[in-house]
């Protein structure tokens, strides 16, 4: 009795498996041909480069701060020099 248990947990594992894997490729397929959608436009294509390039130059600067905020090998000297 044990092992058929076991048996049926299995399967009852794969079957999940299979529904979420379909489930998963068809939203993807959906983004997918969104996406093709949208990079047929010219502007939608303009407002990504701008994203992008936001996201770059604001995320450097944060990266670069954190570094030095967290560079110090004494954690209270960075916090002194944090606050002042």
């Amino acid at each position: 009795q044990a092992a058929s248990g076991k048996r049926q947990a299995a399967s009852g594992k794969r079957q999940a498996a299979r529904l979420y894997s379909k489930r998963f490729s068809s939203v993807s397929n959906a983004l997918n041909n969104i996406l093709a959608v949208l990079s047929d436009s010219f502007i939608f294509n303009i407002i990504l480069l701008i994203f992008v390039t936001l996201f770059i130059f604001v995320r450097i600067p944060a990266n670069l701060l954190f570094y030095n905020i967290f560079s110090f090998s004494n954690p209270d000297q960075a916090v002194l020099s944090f606050i002042e």
